[in-house]
């Protein structure tokens, strides 16, 4: 159903809506619309909707009464299902809409900086979705795996470095926005390549996070800028598979962690294994989480990250990402409702 659903749902500025005119043609207000309560009317036959009327074509055949009632109620359940889907419609968030992007899919503006990695001089390695397996082409060889928080990305094409005095903008296709139902407030990620550090590579345990730093601004035009708190290049650190076993990166998994759920931003990460950090990922595949309301926008297009001048620092940005809402609790009430109500009919 959400497939269908997609070729109608768009977004909007601010508010994250679905129209399902285009998916659903025949889906007018007037279809959508329960029966009104002619009770107080009892000489007044009831107004039947367009719906049920579809059910009253199969009438037309038939000439018992029982099947003309079989054909009202089937009327009646394909216009409860269509309240259905519509309300469904409306729960899909926007990252998850055939043809949006939640990914910063532009850059804007590059300044490499001092001390930055030569190897990894291109911004639009920050586009798109974070990696998942690095090191197939690296300056060290060919050494492909999975990326872990104890195994950050090293490849050639898997990130930008910023040096000191240098910078990175990229905007996003669709805003990004302040939505009540993103997951703890969230609503950006960014991701770099830091990683947990441990003394024990036998069987991990976090003992500190290699961190780079960096500045993040976010703006809703890209002339006025407001510096979120936490650093660009460190926690949470990237997980590409949740059902990942070797700390340091092993084949591909089957389970691909989600790139656009932050991690809680409470979840206690020291002294932590691999499975036990899984687990308070719980299915995040990490990033920086940032809240703008909490900046007091309500929706921003252009990120910046930054290192300052003069520092002995270089970080490395991987991607950017809009969060995605958790739908909005309703839809299966309202199934049951539906389905209660066609049974009191019978």
């Amino acid at each position: 159903m959400v497939r269908a659903l997609a070729n109608g749902v768009h977004c909007t500025s601010g508010l994250k809506t679905v129209a399902v005119a285009h998916a659903f043609p025949r889906f007018s207000p007037t279809f959508l619309r329960f029966p009104r309560d002619h009770s107080a009317r009892a000489d007044r036959a009831p107004v039947r909707t367009p719906m049920v009327l579809v059910g009253r074509l199969l009438c037309a055949k038939h000439s018992t009464q029982a099947r003309c009632k079989a054909g009202e109620r089937f009327g009646e359940m394909v216009r409860f299902l269509s309240l259905v889907g519509a309300a469904a419609a409306m729960a899909v968030p926007c990252a998850a809409v055939a043809g949006s992007n939640p990914w910063a899919n532009s850059v804007v503006s590059y300044v490499q900086g001092a001390n930055a990695d030569s190897d990894h001089n291109v911004a639009a390695n920050a586009l798109g979705s974070p990696e998942r397996i690095t090191g197939e082409d690296s300056p060290f060889g060919s050494f492909p795996g999975s990326v872990t928080p104890f195994a950050a990305a090293f490849g050639f094409d898997e990130f930008v470095s910023i040096g000191a005095g240098g910078s990175l903008i990229v905007s996003f296709a669709q805003p990004v926005t302040n939505d009540p139902l993103n997951p703890f407030g969230v609503d950006l990620l960014v991701f770099g390549n830091s990683f947990f550090t441990t003394s024990d590579f036998v069987t991990p345990r976090t003992t500190g996070i290699s961190s780079d730093g960096g500045i993040v601004e976010v703006s809703s035009d890209g002339v006025s800028w407001f510096v979120a708190p936490g650093a660009a290049d460190g926690l949470f650190p990237t997980l590409g598979f949740s059902d990942e076993t070797n700390p340091f990166g092993g084949a591909a998994g089957s389970v691909l962690s989600d790139f656009t759920k932050p991690v809680d931003p409470s979840f206690a990460w020291q002294n932590k294994t691999l499975s036990e950090l899984i687990t308070g990922y719980n299915g995040s595949g990490g990033g920086l989480g940032i809240d703008i309301g909490a900046l007091g926008l309500s929706q921003i297009s252009f990120v910046r990250v930054s290192v300052p001048s003069g520092s002995f620092a270089n970080i490395e940005i991987d991607a950017f990402s809009d969060v995605t809402a958790i739908p909005a609790p309703g839809v299966a009430g309202l199934l049951l409702a539906s389905m209660t109500v066609l049974r009191r009919r019978r």
